[in-house]
């Protein structure tokens, strides 16, 4: 799909941390929201510091 002279790429959000895809917190009640939200910050942040440098 990719074509040949492209030089982007399409990452998903886990692969900056542990190549997990983001929850779905509908059936973990507050505590899956919870998770979910820590998991975005944690994802958010390893992005940041591969963007920026650490």
């Amino acid at each position: 799909m990719k074509p040949k002279d492209a030089t982007a790429t399409v990452r998903l959000w886990g692969s900056y941390v542990d190549d997990k895809a983001i929850a779905d917190p509908y059936y973990g009640g507050m505590n899956g929201f919870e998770e979910v939200y820590e998991q975005c910050v944690r994802y958010s942040n390893a992005f940041l510091d591969e963007v920026i440098g650490k």
